[in-house]
């Protein structure tokens, strides 16, 4: 696909269904994560940054806030 009329950035904005912010995770959980799943949640964030960083996107605005974690689906 070849989008040569964008002068300089694309901006996508999704929020898929379903899910929530890291912040309202957080404070459903009681205003904190474990250990486990702290450290589980920023090693997909680093790896998440990383991946944009390398592809020369770079997110400015990273908080709990805009940090999207989706729900286990039940089956």
């Amino acid at each position: 696909m070849k989008w040569s009329w964008l002068s300089s950035y694309v901006m996508a904005m999704e929020r898929p269904y379903p899910c929530q912010d890291l912040f309202t995770y957080c404070q459903e959980q009681g205003g904190v994560l474990n250990e486990d799943k702290a450290r589980n949640v920023t090693r997909q964030l680093l790896g998440a940054l990383q991946h944009c960083h390398d592809h020369g996107v770079m997110h400015r605005d990273v908080k709990p806030e805009n940090i999207l974690m989706r729900h286990k689906r039940s089956s």
